[in-house]
């Protein structure tokens, strides 16, 4: 009894999540939170001074895989808006 009760209270916390997270302002949400990080991250990278180089190589490595994540991403959010 209490295996199928915890069953269907699964299904509906899932349709739930799903609801809430499939909508479009989160999306905008994500969006918003990943421009500020990148935001942050940029103003980190420019603003503080480093202590040690090879932390600052790391940071700066670990930066330019970002900006190439976004543009690769941007570049296809863009291609895939010209299709359709």
């Amino acid at each position: 009894m209490f295996g199928g009760w915890l069953s269907f209270s699964s299904q509906l916390v899932q349709d739930g999540l799903k609801s809430i997270l499939a909508s479009p302002s989160m999306y905008f949400l994500h969006a918003s939170l990943g421009v500020a990080a990148l935001v942050a991250a940029t103003a980190h990278k420019f603003l503080s001074p480093s202590a040690d180089h090879l932390v600052e190589t790391t940071g700066d490595i670990a930066w330019y895989l970002v900006l190439g994540n976004y543009r690769y991403n941007l570049r296809d959010c863009l291609y895939v808006g010209m299709v359709s």
